[in-house]
């Protein structure tokens, strides 16, 4: 997957968006005909953005982390994701392949499948002069680097010519929470994350605003994204309890055509996957799906 526009100029190569053609290929080819029915865990109430606010990032000035002698930033890797909502379907409402479809983003966040040297899905949060003070708003980017394996001990190079998308951090304590899902957008907000700052931690969210993806050569524009997570030690060697979280509206989901080539599911809409009793209704976008999806990260070695 690549993303390949934003609010601000981009070009990252990334697979995080649990919707991805490997993810639904390999869940398809393993679903059970006795599969499961959604819970028609959204509705068509008018949902609100207020949650998804600030920006979030990593802290730190982390031990691994870094982008060569002298640098000011740290590089903060994705190393698990997981889409808890919606569920994704291989037909109708009727079988949820919601598990096969995380089971293939896994083994592409951490292992080397096409087998060409380099872990094949690589997000990478990189934080300018990182810090873990309540109120700070720190310069990040996201991006894309190649990341060798094995991922326990990976470093990561940025390609020359690789666009970023720029974002900041506001980082938050006091008992916040940094992000919360929003309201009637899932079943009852089972099992999404909540990074929420305590009397001695720090987290942060990030509003990156209206990405652009690249699914197998279609482009599929995600709104109002948001990350957030809480830090991992000071300073922050990593972030925990993470969620990002993006609406695709139903336009977007009908007008997507899955690639040819993907057993079952190969020449069909998006939306086809997605169950109408799943559906949100977003106050400037209308109707759509809000996605959540949970991560964790680690400080690596970085450079460019």
């Amino acid at each position: 997957m690549r993303i390949i526009g934003a609010k601000r100029q981009s070009g990252l190569e990334l697979a995080w968006l649990a919707i991805s053609a490997v993810g639904l290929m390999a869940a398809c080819s393993e679903a059970e005909s006795s599969g499961t029915t959604s819970s028609g865990s959204g509705d068509d109430s008018g949902a609100t953005t207020d949650a998804a606010v600030g920006t979030g990032g990593t802290g730190g000035t982390g031990g691994t982390g870094g982008t060569g002698s002298g640098s000011t930033e740290v590089a903060y890797r994705v190393n698990s994701l997981d889409l808890v909502d919606p569920p994704i379907f291989a037909t109708g409402c009727l079988v949820n392949v919601s598990g096969a479809v995380n089971d293939a983003v896994t083994e592409s966040v951490t292992t080397d499948v096409d087998e060409d040297g380099f872990i094949d899905t690589n997000l990478v949060q990189l934080v300018t002069a990182p810090t873990l003070t309540i109120g700070d708003v720190m310069d990040a980017e996201l991006v894309a680097p190649q990341c060798v394996e094995p991922a326990a001990s990976t470093s990561c190079t940025m390609p020359s010519d690789a666009l970023r998308t720029a974002t900041s951090i506001e980082n938050v304590g006091g008992g916040a929470v940094c992000f919360a899902p929003i309201a009637g957008t899932t079943a009852g907000g089972a099992g999404v994350n909540t990074p929420t700052a305590s009397a001695t931690t720090i987290c942060g969210v990030a509003d990156i605003g209206a990405l652009v993806v690249g699914l197998g050569g279609i482009n599929i524009v995600m709104e109002d994204t948001t990350m957030a997570a809480e830090w991992v030690g000071a300073p922050a060697t990593g972030m925990t309890n993470g969620v990002v979280a993006g609406f695709i509206t139903e336009a977007v989901a009908a007008s997507a055509t899955l690639p040819d080539d993907a057993p079952i599911i190969g020449g069909t809409p998006l939306g086809t996957h997605l169950c109408a009793g799943d559906r949100d209704n977003h106050p400037v976008h209308g109707l759509g799906w809000w996605f959540y999806l949970n991560f964790t990260a680690e400080s690596v070695p970085y450079s460019e």
